[in-house]
C-alpha cells in the first residue's frame, strides 16, 4: 500500500513539474517585458489625463476667483453709488 502511495506521490509531482516547466518555457523575458511596458504605457496615459485635468480645474478655480472678486468689487460700487 505504502508503495502505491510513493508511486502516486511521485506522479503527481512529476505532473506539477511538468505542467511549471511548460508555463514558464511560455512566459519568455520578451513577453513579460512586453507586459511591464504596456503597463507603463496605460499610467503614463492616466498621469498625462489626470494633469490634463488638474491643469483644467486649476484653470477654472483661477476664473471662479477672479469673477468672484469682480462681483465684490462690483457690489462695493454699487453699495457706495446708492449711498450718495
Amino acid at each position: 500500500m505504502r508503495d502505491i502511495y510513493l508511486c502516486a506521490l511521485f506522479v503527481l509531482v512529476s505532473t506539477l513539474v511538468f505542467v511549471f516547466n511548460r508555463k514558464l518555457e511560455h512566459l519568455t523575458i520578451e513577453e513579460v517585458d512586453e507586459k511591464a511596458t504596456k503597463a507603463t504605457e496605460k499610467l503614463n496615459t492616466l498621469e498625462d489625463e489626470y494633469k490634463s485635468i488638474q491643469q483644467k480645474l486649476d484653470s477654472q478655480d483661477a476664473k471662479m476667483a477672479a469673477a468672484s472678486s469682480q462681483a465684490t468689487a462690483a457690489q462695493a460700487l454699487l453699495d457706495t453709488s446708492t449711498m450718495d
